[in-house]
């Protein structure tokens, strides 16, 4: 694990001409507690069931704080406790250098804005921080809002840094046009469905793959049980006729000592003992 310290939002308008309040930024570094609940850092808002997944959890907000930014405006900064894989996507391959937060605006029911998670992406749409290959501390701001859930009654906004000013001198956002709020919803909405097609598509292959794990290790199990099986009835078999040869031989062996048995009525010669000839001549008595 690596700890290390990230600006992932600033108030002020947003390159599409939305705003996001200063106050609701620094509601968020002041209501803050990884006790209370900790905002954990994934990949493109998408956590998946298996902890080796490419969807997996990459870590933890530790503590929010906010920074004086131009303008009279702030910046939200976050300590985070990351995965070593995560350094090694920011300084050696160069991917997933961007943030996107998850904002809940009324956690609990406590009526305070609240960082719930935090997605590293490299995707502009996604939303995020990302770092110039040239220059790491350059900063530009993107936001778009997205309804999760109705029913729950809350609101996830994803908000982006990406760099491409010094952050000791940030360059003011270009200012544009407010766009009619319905004007570009089709447009947002296919990109959107883009986006979350693809990543679905890849969540799938994902499954898929693991189904066929199981199923590879399942088939592959049942041939070695299989094979144990025949190893131990052949095994049993072989046991089974052995001693049925020694059981035979012995009771040929008692079927043999029977016959050696005398029949009823058998008289015995007498004994034999080389006196036979003086009892004869004593008559029967000895001296």
């Amino acid at each position: 694990m690596a700890t290390v310290t990230k600006r992932i939002a600033k108030s002020g308008l947003t390159i599409d001409g939305r705003e996001l309040p200063k106050p609701t930024l620094l509601a968020m570094a002041a209501s803050y507690d990884q006790q209370t609940y900790a905002a954990r850092i994934n990949m493109e808002h998408i956590v998946a069931m298996w902890p080796d997944s490419t969807f997996k959890e990459y870590g933890t907000v530790t503590a929010l704080r906010t920074e004086e930014a131009p303008a009279n405006e702030v910046y939200l900064v976050a300590d985070m406790e990351v995965l070593d894989e995560v350094i090694d996507f920011w300084e050696n391959k160069k991917q997933k250098r961007a943030f996107s937060i998850e904002l809940d605006r009324n956690l609990v029911g406590s009526g305070k804005p609240y960082l719930t998670g935090l997605a590293i992406t490299s995707t502009p749409a996604s939303l995020g921080t990302h770092f110039s290959a040239t220059s790491p501390n350059v900063i530009r701001y993107q936001f778009i809002e997205r309804r999760v859930d109705d029913h729950a009654d809350y609101t996830v906004e994803h908000l982006s840094m990406s760099i491409d000013t010094p952050a000791g001198n940030p360059a003011t956002p270009p200012k544009t046009e407010p766009t009619t709020p319905a004007s570009n919803v089709p447009d947002q909405f296919a990109a959107h469905l883009q986006h979350f097609t693809t990543e679905l598509a890849a969540v799938r292959d994902e499954r898929n793959a693991a189904q066929a794990e199981c199923k590879r290790l399942t088939d592959e199990f049942t041939a070695k049980l299989a094979a144990k099986d025949s190893e131990y009835a052949n095994a049993l078999s072989a046991k089974t006729s052995e001693y049925t040869g020694v059981l035979a031989a012995k009771d040929a062996e008692i079927e043999s000592l029977k016959q050696q048995i005398p029949a009823d009525g058998y008289q015995f010669r007498p004994k034999f003992t080389g006196n036979e000839d003086a009892k004869a001549a004593t008559g029967g008595f000895r001296f």
